[in-house]
């Protein structure tokens, strides 16, 4: 009984760090999930450069994000916060 009850633990601790726009997908929309690649970030990693394209898209499962500008002296200013 032990072990049912840590496997239930872990699968809310799951649920709750799931993304919530992955998770709203319906279940006959889901198909391509398994195709998603898991990533760990850093602390002040950058994701994308200003004028760059965009090459990988991330879905946060538990993980803040900061969203910068930066004028054009190169001074940066927090615009927003993305995640949980």
């Amino acid at each position: 009984m032990l072990k049912r009850d840590v496997k239930t633990a872990r699968q809310d601790r799951s649920a709750r760090n799931a993304n919530k726009i992955l998770g709203a997908l319906p279940k006959t929309s889901r198909d391509w999930l398994h195709t998603l690649e898991p990533v760990t970030l850093q602390a002040g990693m950058v994701l994308n450069e200003p004028d760059e394209a965009i090459e990988h898209v991330y879905f946060l499962d538990d993980a803040l994000v900061s969203i910068l500008s930066m004028n054009s002296d190169g001074a940066t200013v927090e615009i927003g916060l993305v995640g949980s």
